[in-house]
């Protein structure tokens, strides 16, 4: 594939994921979420001719664990609702509710070095280009 099909085809999975989630944060069933996984697999296909399998892993890896943490904190707040809860009804809550964030941290990591990996592999594509 060029590398301009090759963008393409990133920017249409890009948009094909974040489709996927709008749709499984609205409604966020075990079916939805395997169509986000899949999305972020397919972007994670075209990512890494990008900018390198080891980045594009690391990418998916932590949006996995992000996604997983997310769950994780929605199905006990399922669980605990109408509930009266009790000192380990509460520390669970406090201990699901720290990963979720730590996850999200690393998650907005993951963005931040993706952004920065996509911006270096764009920048050394057009150098490239004008040669």
């Amino acid at each position: 594939m060029r590398r301009q099909q090759l963008w393409q085809a990133l920017s249409d999975a890009a948009h094909a994921v974040m489709t996927a989630t709008e749709d499984w944060k609205e409604d966020p069933t075990p079916a939805k979420r395997a169509v986000v996984d899949g999305a972020v697999a397919r972007y994670v296909d075209y990512l890494a001719p990008v900018i390198g399998s080891e980045a594009a892993f690391r990418f998916e890896a932590t949006t996995r664990a992000f996604n997983d943490a997310m769950d994780r904190f929605a199905s006990l707040i399922a669980t605990l609702q109408g509930r009266v809860l009790d000192a380990a009804d509460v520390q669970l809550l406090q201990g699901v509710a720290a990963e979720q964030v730590a996850a999200g941290r690393a998650y907005v990591a993951s963005q931040s070095a993706l952004l920065a990996a996509l911006n270096k592999a764009h920048l050394l594509d057009e150098k490239g280009d004008q040669q």
